[in-house]
């Protein structure tokens, strides 16, 4: 049984799934056709999995280590990865369990604006008709929803807190198996990001994926019906998983989502200036950790 030399554990909404397929394309990577299984940290997502839409998600993801090995029984490849982004927001118990079950991997965390992540996330949960609330109101609620035991996804200020996370990565693996990339360096130049990833993780660095497609992009929701189709179970669906490969109700799933995702809202001023007056002392933090000024401010 081969497992995973890699793990890609975040930050969420910052270029994860577009990541994902093209580090796919490789002939000498191995992703597994489910681009997320969270299995290090599914008790933690178990457990908060009571905002709107949750609870629907879990049935996607790894609970036993069994699930997790059946993902990887055909992996023959020199870099065999996972791609979960709840592994940064947990990443406490997602470091640890990384360490004793997978050893001495590699680590690649990818950071984006911390403003503009927390505005993806919550355009995400409106393109997906689970967010009801204006952004403002969101944040306000913030709190309150964690305490209630809502998901990461919805803690829209506190997952974009970096510099705890990042530290204890590379705590737990050493600088030299963590690589940080920037979402602003992998939108601007993906084919030189990903080219330093290959190089990271000891593969063909000449090889050239096809990066113009960009994957899970946030928006609202043109048909909230659609939406609410495509995100929660129903008989259609349950009937498709059942009758047809993963990798054809998945890419059935993608082309409808992009289908239906509008433009995306502008983030509000006031909301803006709450966000940065947040993230203030932990972006200071994050320059003095990645030894450079990622311009976020």
């Amino acid at each position: 049984m081969r497992l995973p030399n890699f793990v890609v554990v975040g930050a969420a909404k910052s270029g994860t799934t577009s990541l994902y397929h093209y580090l796919r394309q490789h002939p000498q990577v191995y992703l597994p056709e489910r681009k997320e299984l969270h299995y290090f940290t599914f008790d933690c997502m178990r457990k908060n999995s009571r905002g709107p839409g949750d609870a629907d998600v879990l049935r996607h993801f790894c609970a036993t280590r069994e699930e997790y090995e059946a993902h990887y029984a055909e992996a023959d490849a020199t870099a065999i990865g996972d791609v979960s982004p709840s592994y940064f927001f947990y990443d406490e118990v997602a470091s640890q369990r990384i360490r004793e079950e997978l050893g001495d991997v590699r680590i690649i965390i990818l950071l984006r604006d911390p403003i503009e992540k927390a505005f993806s996330q919550y355009m995400h949960l409106v393109r997906d008709n689970r967010e009801t609330l204006d952004f403002h109101a969101a944040l306000e609620a913030e709190a309150e929803r964690a305490r209630c035991g809502y998901a990461a996804l919805w803690r829209y200020l506190e997952s974009s807190l970096y510099a705890d996370r990042v530290a204890r990565y590379l705590g737990t693996f050493g600088p030299d198996r963590v690589r940080v990339e920037l979402f602003q360096d992998f939108v601007e130049s993906p084919e030189r990001v990903i080219r330093r990833l290959f190089e990271f993780l000891g593969i063909d660095p000449d090889f050239r994926p096809q990066v113009s497609r960009v994957y899970n992009r946030s928006g609202r929701p043109r048909s909230k019906r659609m939406a609410a189709f495509i995100a929660r179970p129903n008989p259609v669906s349950m009937v498709a998983r059942k009758a047809l490969p993963r990798s054809v109700t998945e890419s059935v799933r993608t082309l409808l989502l992009r289908a239906n995702t509008g433009v995306k809202d502008e983030i509000p001023e006031a909301a803006r200036l709450r966000l940065r007056n947040a993230i203030l002392e932990d972006v200071e933090r994050v320059k003095g950790i990645l030894g450079r000024d990622p311009g976020w401010l």
